[in-house]
């Protein structure tokens, strides 16, 4: 596999890691289970019962750019 063609399969990978999360949240919400979520600055319970703030978290730096770390 040349370097290219391994380039273009790791660009799809933050893209099939959000579908994953979707599917799985779906899932969750559709058997009646409660999922955490980060919405914000806050850990949220969402269930069947309604939405639980569990923590507020401390503001993180928002990242800009992407970089892409070299390997040896």
């Amino acid at each position: 596999m040349t370097d290219e063609e391994l380039d273009a399969l790791e660009e799809t990978i933050p893209e099939l890691a959000v579908k994953a999360l979707n599917a799985a949240q779906q899932r969750a919400e559709a058997s009646g289970h409660d999922i955490v979520v980060v919405v914000g600055n806050e850990l949220v319970r969402i269930g069947p019962g309604g939405t639980t703030v569990l923590k507020t978290l401390p503001e993180q730096p928002r990242m800009t750019e992407m970089t892409k770390r070299a390997t040896s």
